[in-house]
């Protein structure tokens, strides 16, 4: 510790100011890099999980839209209502399938990749038996479209809700 004692006051004055300047670089260093990986983690939160959290929203919404769609066609006796129902239901069925594999293609867990497998395999048995519904509509026997599927298509869209699950 002698050396310590034997340098010259300015010897001094620069070490413990070199010293202070180190601890400063190093703080500023790992303050860099803390803020840097919150940009990163927070980016990625909003870019990646948000963006599928509002997929899952918009599935849902554009589920539940269809139902109501269709419901509305049993209970109303005029035809291009029927019309416009029916289309705005094919659009929001393109909408949904665009959703599941944008939803496929983002890299989500398997869990629910498996999920949203399982609400495609559901569609295609919900949709054949909406455009049997439909056609009956068309013929003019509700209440043969409603006995048809109307308790097992709830079903459907039931378990198809279940399995839409909207990450926390």
């Amino acid at each position: 510790m002698k050396w310590f004692i034997n340098l010259s006051t300015r010897a001094k004055l620069i070490l413990g100011f070199g010293a202070m300047w180190l601890l400063l670089a190093i703080v500023i260093v790992t303050a860099y890099v803390g803020i840097t990986g919150i940009s990163q983690s927070e980016q990625e939160l909003h870019e990646v999980n948000y963006s599928q959290a509002l997929d899952l929203r918009q599935l849902r919404s554009h589920m539940n839209f269809q139902h109501a769609q269709m419901l509305e066609m049993m209970v109303t006796t005029d035809k291009s209502r029927w019309k416009t129902n029916e289309q705005l239901i094919h659009e929001r069925a393109q909408q949904i399938d665009d959703i599941i594999e944008r939803l496929l293609k983002t890299g989500l867990d398997p869990e629910r990749q498996t999920r949203l497998k399982e609400i495609k395999n559901t569609l295609v048995v919900y949709r054949q038996t909406r455009e049997d519904q439909i056609a009956f509509i068309h013929q003019g026997k509700t209440e043969k479209a409603i006995e048809s599927g109307f308790s097992v298509q709830d079903e459907r869209i039931a378990k198809m809700m279940g399995l839409v699950e909207i990450p926390d």
